[in-house]
Formats: structure tokens, sequence, C-alpha cells
């Protein structure tokens, strides 16, 4: 079987076991045909958020900060199952999750906009993406994580040289959670 890593927390796939997927699937099977046993059972719980910016911040500076995400009508107005304050989300049901982010920067030449997600201090994904003077610029991450209760997510962003603005488009700016397992019962 598969296994997580001590540090990241990224489930990786057991590589020399060909057969994995059939295991669940065996299992399945077997649990439906005789009604007893481990059982999959889909995940009942609809738990994530999407959060974004109710306005254009101040610019952005090249120290990368927490950013300011909400929830608004705006920006989507989805928060089920996740306290979000300040920008942080805090994991309240175990599970793994999908996690992205992705900052909108608007058109300016000679930028870096860097976007990173993290669990904790842990940067589990990062980009960066150079801007230009014609057209806005989106630089985006996405990562799966095993959580605890208690464990915090963040969408962090920076500018390489402090200047650069949030696109006036504010939904090319978001920070996406979304339970795609829970914890086995």
């Amino acid at each position: 079987m598969g296994s997580t890593t001590a540090l990241d927390l990224i489930w990786t796939p057991d590589e020399n076991d060909p057969a994995e997927p059939d295991v669940y699937l065996k299992t399945m099977a077997q649990s439906i045909e005789d009604g007893v046993g481990d059982r999959l059972r889909v995940q009942e719980l609809a738990i994530g958020l999407k959060a974004g910016f109710a306005s254009v911040p101040a610019a952005l500076t090249s120290t990368m900060t927490v950013a300011p995400v909400t929830i608004n009508s705006s920006n989507g107005s989805f928060k089920q199952g996740l306290d979000i304050s300040g920008g942080v989300v805090t994991v309240v049901t175990p599970g793994m999750y999908l996690v992205s982010g992705s900052l909108g920067i608007a058109a300016i030449a000679g930028h870096f906009g860097r976007v990173d997600i993290r669990v904790g201090a842990t940067v589990l994904c990062s980009d960066e993406q150079i801007t230009n003077a014609t057209y806005n610029t989106v630089a985006k991450c996405s990562t799966v994580v095993n959580c605890v209760a208690g464990d915090t997510l963040t969408m962090r962003i920076a500018d390489s040289v402090s200047g650069a603005t949030v696109a006036s488009n504010l939904a090319l700016t978001h920070f996406t959670v979304a339970m795609i397992q829970a914890v086995p019962v």
C-alpha cells in the first residue's frame, strides 16, 4: 500500500505493487457480496471553501505574506466545515485535502509574482511567473495534503521586487480548499 512522508504529509503510491488498485476494488466487491468486512465509504461530508479578495489590496511586497483572503458573495461564498480568519484556514476534520491558490498580477513589466501554499510553516508547492506590461499574469499552484485537526493552511503571496499590484479582475486570485477523503472510520 502507499504511504505518507514524515515531513511533507504527502501520500505516495507503492511503486512495487502493480495490483494496488485491485486491493480496493476487491475489498469493495467482497463487502457488497457478503455484506461484511471493511467497506469503502463515499465521502459524506462536503467540506471546503473558496476564498478571495473583497477588494484590490495594496501593492505586493517582496516578503511572502499571508494573502488576506475572505469569503464573500463576489468570490463564491462557499465555506463549509472549515474555519478561516485573516487568510488562515484551520482544519477541523482530519483527512486528505486538495489545496490550490492563484495570484493575478496586474500588467506590469519586470516583476515576478509569487504564490505558495503552506501547511503550518512547511511550503507544499510554489509558483513564480514573470509579468509583462500588456497582460495580467497568474501564478498558481495546487497540491494534495493529509491534514489533522488543527492544521493551518495558508496561501502566501509576494512580488520579486515590490510594486506590482493584484489584478483588478479579482476572479484571477483565489484560495480553494476541498476535502477529497476523510480519515477512515
